[in-house]
């Protein structure tokens, strides 16, 4: 757990070794490092060639807006039904390791007869070398939803599975494109819902603007 927690930073030094942890201070003569046993070392500017992130740890939040196929049962009517609809999306999450996002998600669609809401916790993951920092990437993922229909009794639960392509706008604003699927879980409805969507994310931190920062003034801008 602390090996995780305290990998935020990389310095590397000018021949070439590097230092793992946590930068805690920072001025211009030099550093103080909190490193993976804890200890606290002390570099001199001088002798660092650049620091690199390592944790990119993030607020971040998102929408989605596209067409959405849902097949529920409705328990009013006693059949099953499927919804076919434009719908919207809503995101509120944490963003790690440039490369993980976990998150919780309200899907909102106002299908006729019935309108449908999901609500459930969401995961992403982006693929090979592929971040959310970089210019192109591509990612998988996952949510766990309960999903809802007007004047139903009770929710029922959807797993649904998703892939898509992501690209930077800026340093904070990505926009991606996303394929997903829905299976019902436990529903007398056996039939396979999609969605495709276009997305935007927004991270609350600027990581180049932080580590460029750190590398060119000497200042640690962590928040």
């Amino acid at each position: 757990m602390n090996y995780r927690r305290l990998l935020t930073e990389e310095v590397v030094l000018k021949d070439q070794n590097s230092l793992t942890g946590t930068i805690i201070e920072s001025d211009t003569a030099k550093l103080k490092l909190r490193k993976i046993d804890e200890s606290v070392s002390v570099i001199p500017w001088n002798t660092i060639d650049t620091v690199i992130g390592k944790k990119f740890k993030t607020i971040w939040l998102g929408t989605n807006f596209g067409y959405y196929k849902i097949p529920y049962f409705s328990v009013f009517r006693n059949k099953p039904i499927t919804a076919e609809t434009p719908g919207m999306q809503f995101k509120v999450g944490t963003a790690l390791r440039g490369s993980k996002l976990f998150y919780l998600q309200l899907t909102i669609a106002p299908a006729q007869p019935y309108g449908v809401t999901k609500f459930g916790f969401g995961y992403q993951h982006y693929l090979g070398q592929t971040t959310y920092l970089t210019k192109n990437s591509f990612f998988v993922g996952s949510e766990l939803n309960l999903m809802n229909a007007k004047y139903n009794n009770g929710a029922q639960t959807t797993f649904e599975p998703f892939t898509g392509y992501e690209r930077k706008l800026n340093e904070r604003l990505r926009i991606h494109f996303k394929l997903q699927l829905q299976f019902n879980l436990a529903n007398k409805n056996n039939e396979n819902g999609v969605s495709t969507t276009i997305g935007l994310h927004f991270m609350k931190k600027n990581f180049k603007k932080i580590y460029t920062k750190i590398n060119t003034q000497k200042t640690l801008v962590r928040r």
